[in-house]
């Protein structure tokens, strides 16, 4: 059972939070560990008082909450699931004052990667999951003022209608769905150019391969900056254009990279747990977001005091079981030439049984014999002899129910990886 957050409680955490957001970027990295440790310190009080669940963790694992100082107190805590919290995977609960701060984490992301609040946006995307409880209606306080404001357009339409409202509208700055920027990028010079492409692209929501990345900087002629969020958490982090590495929204979340149940080292990759800081109305305590990352260097050569994560790649589910019973994630089994061969504008790796494997298609041009000749080969190499491979050209992938598309789909169910 849940009981609501006191109402001056929580407006006086978030007011806090909205002061302060704006200049964790110029400040040391002890300042924001510090406002790290407080925020969590008031969110574990918070959760033991009002979620049953969470206070049932701590009670098993015998700790109490005053214990839990700093993120690395966190470890002595259960990793929780989307099943333990009996929960849709994208059910959201949210109040007015956090969807609001999360916002601003977001608009602050956008600001540091060359957003000007005077910039012309347009957002490609779906009107949203209809079991979210996030408050609707509800504008941003930036938007209210006239600033950082975005032209919504439906993602699930047909790529060149997208490409036509975007010439129309002229953006400085677009966001939304790699996918979808990619089939808009191809398109582009096919509008004879009539519009000034924007500047910046910011893609999110899924998986951007270097074939989407080089297709959309390409075709639209703008800079292509990623971020990383989640339905559950919003921003979680964004590719810095500097160094290349993704920052982490460290004075939003707690972001652990586990490896066999231990804490990656840098260079290692591992399973994302996250930490929300400011979600009352619904905690996430070391969530299994179900990403796979790369932990990233301490220190970033531009000066931000956030820390870094390499190779974002994806969900857990994006991983197949190898007849073996191993698990491969989708990259580790496609070969790095793919990405060189450009007939090829979209796909999906399907494991459709425990044997039998296929890899579909959208084509941009005819392929070469010898390119499909070494993709098969190199793809049957690693599946091993107890598995089929073939490749089927289709003229388009089906998309989720909010328009992702995703890379790759296993009707057997992989499970954590790094159990493997």
């Amino acid at each position: 059972m849940r009981r609501p957050v006191p109402l001056k409680a929580g407006l006086r955490e978030h007011l806090d939070t909205a002061r302060r957001l704006w200049n964790h970027p110029r400040a040391a990295r002890e300042e924001v560990v510090r406002f790290q440790n407080r925020k969590l310190q008031v969110l574990i009080q918070h959760a033991y008082a009002n979620v049953s669940y969470y206070r049932r963790c701590f009670d098993d694992a015998g700790v109490r909450p005053s214990e839990i100082r700093s993120a690395s107190d966190l470890s002595r805590l259960p990793v929780t699931t989307k099943a333990d919290l009996h929960v849709q995977p994208t059910r959201v609960r949210r109040s007015v004052f956090e969807d609001q701060i999360l916002n601003l984490f977001r608009v602050r992301t956008l600001h540091l990667l060359g957003r000007r609040s005077s910039d012309r946006g347009a957002k490609i995307g779906s009107a949203g999951v209809p079991s979210d409880k996030k408050p609707s209606r509800i504008s941003m306080a930036p938007a209210k003022l006239g600033l950082y404001k975005f032209q919504h357009i439906d993602g699930l339409r047909a790529p060149f209608d997208i490409a036509r409202d975007l010439a129309r509208l002229e953006p400085d700055v677009i966001e939304g769905y790699p996918g979808v920027f990619a089939e808009v990028g191809t398109l582009w010079s096919t509008l004879g150019r009539r519009s000034r492409s924007p500047r910046l692209v910011f893609p999110g929501g899924e998986l951007m391969t270097p074939t989407m990345r080089r297709r959309i900087t390409e075709g639209l002629g703008a800079r292509v900056l990623d971020t990383y969020g989640s339905h559950e958490f919003n921003m979680l982090g964004w590719e810095c254009p500097e160094s290349g590495v993704m920052h982490v929204c460290d004075d939003n979340v707690i972001v652990e990279v586990l490896r066999d149940g231990r804490a990656a080292r840098p260079g290692e990759s591992g399973e994302v747990v996250v930490t929300g800081r400011h979600s009352y109305a619904s905690p996430y305590i070391r969530y299994a977001l179900g990403d796979v990352v790369t932990v990233g260097p301490q220190d970033c050569s531009c000066g931000l005091p956030f820390s870094t994560i390499l190779n974002v790649r994806s969900r857990v589910m994006d991983y197949c079981v190898l007849p073996n019973g191993r698990h491969r994630h989708h990259w580790e089994l496609i070969p790095i030439t793919f990405w060189d061969m450009l007939w090829h504008r979209r796909y999906q790796l399907v494991q459709e049984t425990k044997h039998r494997f296929v890899l579909r298609v959208v084509l941009d041009a005819s392929p070469p014999p010898a390119d499909v000749d070494h993709l098969e080969r190199c793809i049957h190499e690693k599946l091993g002899s107890d598995a089929t491979f073939r490749i089927d050209y289709v003229s388009d992938l089906e998309s989720g129910p909010v328009g992702k598309r995703r890379l790759c789909r296993s009707e057997v169910g992989a499970s954590d990886p790094s159990a493997s």
